[in-house]
């Protein structure tokens, strides 16, 4: 299915019954980009595949149904490798799932911006009873689902990854965090020579700036 000819889709619907919050549903899609672009940064076979960005490519009205297509770094153009990070994606969405909501598989290696990210992933559908999520990709025409879970299960999903952020912030002395994402929080005043450069990594004490 991975090196289908022709361009691969990732489907992400979100079926709703109350009207959807707009800060809501862009806070979801920035987090679906941030998780993928760090994906196909990770497992990128091909320099385009590891540039590669994921644009919107049809919204349908009713449910809010987006088809979200992978292109090229350089020229936006659809590109036949794109659809092995596409797929590998589904499933990486798939296995969290999986692992946090049912106990199946292996556990991800997830940093709590991870976490974080996929609790934002599914908030508009933990905030709509009787809503449902779906993750779908297509390739040549031929669909595959990897992801359907429903408002209670997001919920769940959600308390799940809380509690995994917990516990990967409750360090103990000595521990060493690896690969972690740092965020400035303050720059030196190069003008005046006040304040510090500080940053913060969510993978640390919450809140600790060093």
């Amino acid at each position: 299915m991975a090196g289908g000819v022709g361009e691969g889709v990732l489907g992400r619907g979100v079926k709703n019954n109350e009207p959807l919050e707009l800060t809501e549903l862009t806070k979801s899609l920035i987090a679906v980009s941030n998780q993928y672009n760090r994906h196909s940064e990770k497992n990128g076979f091909s320099e385009s595949e590891r540039n590669a960005k994921l644009y919107v490519k049809k919204i349908e009205t009713g449910s809010v149904l987006l088809d979200l297509v992978e292109y090229g770094s350089v020229a936006v153009i659809p590109f036949i490798e794109g659809t092995n990070t596409i797929v590998s994606f589904a499933q990486f969405l798939k296995d969290s799932v999986n692992y946090f909501l049912y106990k199946k598989g292996d556990k991800p290696e997830l940093s709590v911006q991870d976490c974080k990210e996929l609790s934002q992933i599914v908030n508009p559908i933990a905030n709509d009873n009787s809503s449902q999520f779906n993750v779908n990709v297509t390739i040549n025409g031929s669909v595959t689902n990897y992801v359907n879970i429903d408002s209670n299960q997001s919920n769940a999903l959600q308390n799940i990854l809380k509690s995994e952020i917990k516990e990967k912030q409750e360090l103990k002395n000595g521990d060493v965090i690896e690969n972690a994402l740092m965020v400035f929080s303050q720059t030196k005043n190069q003008v005046s020579g006040k304040g510090g450069n500080k940053v913060i990594i969510d993978d640390a004490i919450p809140g600790k700036a060093i």
